[in-house]
């Protein structure tokens, strides 16, 4: 595989070619960067996997992010709903867990739509996650 960011974006163009024009607008609008890289800190969680600070506040369990979002998710996720609105990906946990719950097209086959707020936090998740991942999310 194409290594750096191009290479990610063209491998996520295979099977979601969508997708891939939608990140490829939203790294390229230099007026609308969103909260700026010096906020973000990506650290080991304490048991597995990274966790993300945002302004010195912890978005994900410092200890157990995947397993913090798989609670959430099935605390909250009501049965029958036409799709789910997060407001921001963070490190990509609570999508993870959401399409975990149901079908590949999304719980109970509705969307999964995120708000992005940061083009570097994009970015990281481009480079930190493997073309498959984008593909089955």
């Amino acid at each position: 595989m194409t290594g750096g960011l191009s290479g990610r974006i063209s491998a996520v163009q295979l099977c979601r070619p969508r997708l891939a024009e939608d990140i490829t607008a939203i790294l390229s609008d230099r007026d609308h960067q969103g909260i700026p890289q010096q906020d973000f800190t990506i650290l080991p969680s304490r048991r597995n996997g990274l966790t993300l600070q945002v302004g010195g506040r912890y978005v994900h369990s410092g200890v157990a992010p995947a397993r913090e979002a798989a609670q959430r998710v099935r605390q909250v996720l009501i049965k029958g709903h036409d799709g789910v609105v997060t407001v921001g990906m963070g490190l990509g946990y609570l999508h993870e867990a959401l399409h975990g719950t149901a079908s590949a097209s999304g719980p109970s086959g509705g969307p999964v739509i995120s708000v992005i707020f940061s083009t570097y936090l994009l970015t990281e998740l481009l480079l930190r996650k493997s073309p498959d991942w984008w593909c089955t999310v």
